[in-house]
This record gives structure tokens, C-alpha cells and sequence, in this order.
């Protein structure tokens, strides 16, 4: 296979539309998730140009691949000789439980695969170099794999496999299934509007649990309160401190902050987007403020804060009704 201009992020068509919502909430949602999301860091690596990234690419995709097979393998019951074969005896018992079953596919890219498994051991027990090209048609061909046995083996549709699912509170949720929907649309006017839900998701996360102590009474206070710029410096610092005690990057806050439009809400619920200023948004953008903003609710998620949205239901479906425009669906 050669590599030429193909993009390893690139998605091929998709041979069947299933759903992913009958899964969601199980453990096997969870292990698809962790496969796509390892393969996808391992696809972002690719890109970099670096040798060291090339070869901690090529153990990315093999790992989202050795994933998804052992699940298959637990999934059908495949005997297995040893508790835990490698990846080439995998391969091989997968394939062939497969192929003795009329009504199932064979395991799609086997040949490569068995290259893949090769490089990766070339990589790991001997740090030798993998060609970029190599690195980028190793990351098509995995890519073909997950959508192709996601969909036959599990009845998954690859594309509906997202991080944000992990995310506990369904109205937070929302609002970042309608940034991505906003962004898939690609246009624009509607980019922009993607990245300010992504701040709005953030900051109602940030609220809703206490990041700031009450001012205590006293003279001293009082004329800090009269003092309204040194009073935003100082809640700012202590907003920044509780971003470093939670684990988050202030610098890729602050990025936010500055790049992405704000989002002024009403008491009533209703919202107005404050795009003054704002250059040209790209997709990049978009997809990397994403990645930040699940990353800290995650993160908050597992300390126990329990990030929820805190404002009205109304913001969401104004949201909603902004992706719609756009051409999006609603989220299953």
C-alpha cells in the first residue's frame, strides 16, 4: 500500500451504520473507547515528523489493535492455549475462529497486521527507526481495521465511539456533543460557535463545584472590594491555583480563555456569543480546545468534584438549535 497524500486522520466510508448507544454505559463501550482513543493519539504522534513520536506511533496502533482482537477473542469465546498469547498467536486464533464462522467476516488486514506486529517488536526490543510513510500507512490500515471489527464483531459504529462519553453529567454532555456536531459541519460562522461552547462547557464545569472562598468582612477587605482590578487579580490567581491543585494545564486554559469566544448567559438562560475580535477559527482549534476540556472534567470526575453544568436548560437547547442550522443530529 502507498502512502502518498492520503492523511492517516482521514476516515474511510463507513460499511455499516450501527448504533453505539445500546452499548453505552457497559464495560465493552469502555474498551472500544480506549482502543479508538489510544489509536488516535498514536495517528496525532504520526504527524509530528519526529523519529521518537514515529516509533511511540507504531506502539500506539499496534496496542489499539492487540485491544480490540483480545475483546473479539473474549467476546466469541476463542480458546485460548495460554493465558496470555502475544500478538502474532492472537492474530492467528482470532482469524481462524472467524473463518470457521459462515456468518461473520474474515478478520480484515491480517497480512499487514503480522507487519505491524513485526515493527512494533523492531521498536521495542531493538529502538529501531520507522520510516514516517511506514508510520502513516500503518495508521490507514489500523484505522480500516477498528471501523471494519467494530462494526461486524461488536455492531458499533466507529464514528459514534467518542471521549466525551465518559463524561458523567449528561448536560455537559450535550453541549459537548453539540460543539463537535458544530464543528463537524465545517463551515465558518459555525467553528467559532463550536469553540465558545467548548469554553462555556468548561467554565459552568469550574463553577460547579467551590473553587472560591467567601471575602471575609473587615476594613482591609473593604477597600480591596472598592479596588476592582486587584480584586480580578487575585481571583485569578486563586482560580489558577485550584486548575494547578486539580492537575490542569493553566497555559492551555489561559489559550482558551483568550482564543475562544465568551458566552454571556442570561438569568433566564438565554445566551449571546461574543464573537468581538475573534479571528478565523480552524478545525485544529477546535479539536484541541475539545481535547483540553474533556481531559480537565475527566480529571475532575476522578477527584471526586463532580463537575455538572450549573446553568439553565435553555443554553443547551440554544446550542442545540445552533447545530441544527448547521445541519447536525441529535445526539442518540
Amino acid at each position: 500500500m502507498s502512502e502518498g497524500h492520503v492523511d492517516p486522520g482521514a476516515e474511510p466510508e463507513e460499511t455499516e451504520a450501527t448504533p453505539y448507544a445500546a452499548v453505552r454505559g457497559e464495560p465493552i463501550a469502555r474498551v472500544l473507547l480506549m482502543a479508538k482513543a489510544i489509536h488516535q493519539r498514536g495517528v496525532e504522534l504520526s504527524r509530528t515528523g519526529s523519529d521518537l513520536d514515529a516509533m511511540i506511533a507504531i506502539h500506539h496502533v499496534h496496542l489499539a489493535v492487540e485491544m480490540t482482537l483480545r475483546e473479539v477473542a473474549s467476546r466469541r469465546q476463542v480458546a485460548l492455549p495460554r493465558k496470555d498469547p502475544g500478538f502474532e498467536e492472537l492474530l492467528q486464533l482470532v482469524d481462524a475462529d472467524l473463518k470457521k464462522d459462515a456468518n461473520q467476516p474474515a478478520l480484515p488486514h491480517v497480512q499487514s497486521l503480522r507487519t505491524l506486529g513485526r515493527l512494533r517488536n523492531s521498536v521495542q526490543h531493538a529502538s529501531q527507526l520507522v520510516h514516517p510513510d511506514t508510520v502513516k500507512e500503518q495508521c490507514i490500515i489500523t484505522r480500516s481495521f477498528l471501523r471494519e471489527v467494530y462494526s461486524t464483531a461488536f455492531k458499533v459504529k466507529y464514528d459514534d465511539v467518542f471521549e466525551r462519553d465518559l463524561v458523567a453529567d449528561l448536560d455537559l454532555r450535550a453541549l459537548l456533543h453539540h460543539s463537535h456536531a458544530l464543528a463537524q459541519s465545517g463551515s465558518r460562522e459555525a467553528l467559532p460557535i463550536a469553540l465558545a461552547a467548548l469554553r462555556f462547557c468548561l467554565e459552568s464545569a469550574l463553577q460547579s463545584w467551590p473553587s472560591h472562598l467567601p471575602v471575609p468582612d473587615g476594613s482591609s477587605f473593604g477597600i480591596l472590594r472598592q479596588d476592582s482590578d486587584l480584586m480580578e487579580r487575585i481571583q485569578v490567581l486563586e482560580e489558577e491555583t485550584t486548575l494547578l491543585a486539580t492537575r490542569v494545564d493553566v497555559l492551555e486554559f489561559r489559550w482558551l480563555l483568550q482564543y475562544a469566544p465568551s458566552v454571556l448567559a442570561a438569568d433566564d438562560g438565554s445566551i449571546t456569543i461574543d464573537v468581538t475580535g475573534v479571528e478565523n477559527v480552524s478545525l485544529e482549534s477546535v479539536r484541541r480546545a475539545e481535547q483540553f476540556v474533556i481531559g480537565c472534567i475527566m480529571s475532575w470526575q476522578q477527584m471526586s468534584l463532580h463537575p455538572r453544568y450549573v446553568h439553565k436548560s435553555t443554553s443547551i437547547v440554544q446550542f442545540a438549535e445552533l447545530a441544527a442550522s448547521h445541519g447536525s443530529q441529535p445526539e442518540p
